[in-house]
């Protein structure tokens, strides 16, 4: 059914021809109703136009095509996600970026390309409403990958701001496509974990922080530093510190235990801005309500495990003096208390490494 997939670097695009034309129902506006062909055409992130159906034209002439459903996104398109279905015959293809995160709540702005853009072709006989079915499969397996690819949101983001689906299928009676049938099923666990894999792959310790916490490397290291000032360790300058401070960080951020606490610590803060922990009210978690220690409690964990009892100490002091104005992150009630572990435990952990030589 896919016949060939070609990118063409002179035009920035892939092209996937199938090896006949099939139906299509899609979130994408002025595309053709029936076709062979599939466009991922790469733009730049600043891309703007006056009438998109004209680009889309543009596009389709400059690969030689009367028909073809254009996808447009800011993401690499020439290495694209590809997961295949034996039975019936499936081919999932997208192309995957991480920003600009979709949030409930968000404040409207500017359209941007889609980047996260999926296609789904199969030799499935569907209706239009068994087609319509396997579309909000496609959105809702999209939504949750999302959920667990800790893209950096107030509430807990669905996607991309513009991400766009396509369902092509041949022509048939089929009504229902859902995740409780053979072919909804197998295409919402495929794409999942792709689009979940993808998102894991592209995490190093910087981009892993600043999903997780909000703060990049370089941020939190200013946190540190501003800590560190109040009790430099004589004969070890700030730059030094600094450099060695950073060092520590990302073997930390490489470390799964850490990762996986500074994730539950997300979770809560998500739980709680949606009003979702049972006795916390949303204004209660937005005030730090002083009944709630759960936070506390998890960043003493985080300290203890980075830095032993000393950390857990070096935690405590970087709260005293987040009190005091000098090390204030402003972060989300659980957030607040993590950060405060990692750069406590990066305090007494230059104080171990400095007493060591």
């Amino acid at each position: 059914m896919l016949e060939w997939a070609r990118y063409y670097a002179d035009r920035d695009a892939l092209v996937v021809k199938l090896s006949t034309p099939l139906r299509v129902v899609t979130t994408l506006p002025h595309q053709p109703g029936r076709t062979g062909y599939i466009v991922f055409k790469k733009v730049p992130e600043s891309f703007r136009c006056d009438s998109i159906a004209s680009f889309y034209r543009r596009v389709r002439r400059s690969m030689g095509l009367r028909e073809a459903v254009v996808f447009l996104t800011a993401a690499e398109v020439d290495r694209p996600l590809h997961e295949v279905i034996d039975e019936p015959e499936t081919h999932i293809i997208a192309t995957v970026g991480l920003k600009p995160p979709a949030c409930p709540g968000g404040t409207a702005g500017a359209p941007r390309p889609g980047t996260i853009n999926i296609a789904v072709a199969t030799s499935a006989g569907l209706s239009r409403a068994g087609a319509i079915d396997l579309l909000r499969v496609v959105a809702e397996a999209k939504a949750a990958a999302a959920a667990e690819a800790l893209l950096p949101c107030l509430h807990r983001a669905t996607g991309t701001a513009t991400d766009a689906i396509a369902v092509l299928h041949t022509p048939g009676a089929t009504d229902f496509s859902g995740f409780y049938t053979r072919l909804g099923g197998l295409v919402g666990r495929s794409l999942y974990f792709a689009l979940v894999d993808a998102a894991v792959a592209r995490r190093g310790p910087d981009s892993l922080l600043r999903a997780l916490t909000g703060m990049s490397m370089e941020g939190l290291l200013e946190l540190f530093r501003r800590v560190y000032m109040q009790s430099p360790i004589p004969g070890v300058p700030v730059e030094e510190a600094l450099g060695r401070a950073g060092r520590m960080l990302e073997r930390m951020m490489r470390d799964p235990n850490v990762a996986a606490l500074l994730i539950a610590a997300r979770e809560l803060d998500l739980h709680g801005s949606a009003g979702a922990i049972p006795g916390l009210s949303r204004s209660g978690y937005k005030g730090d309500s002083k009944a709630i220690v759960a936070d506390e409690l998890l960043a003493a964990a985080l300290a203890e495990y980075l830095a032993g009892f000393k950390g857990l100490l070096a935690t405590i002091w970087v709260e005293k003096l987040k009190s005091m104005g000098l090390a204030d992150a402003g972060l989300p009630m659980f957030m607040d208390d993590m950060v405060s572990a990692v750069v406590g435990s990066l305090v007494s952990r230059l104080h171990d490494e400095v007493r060591e030589g």
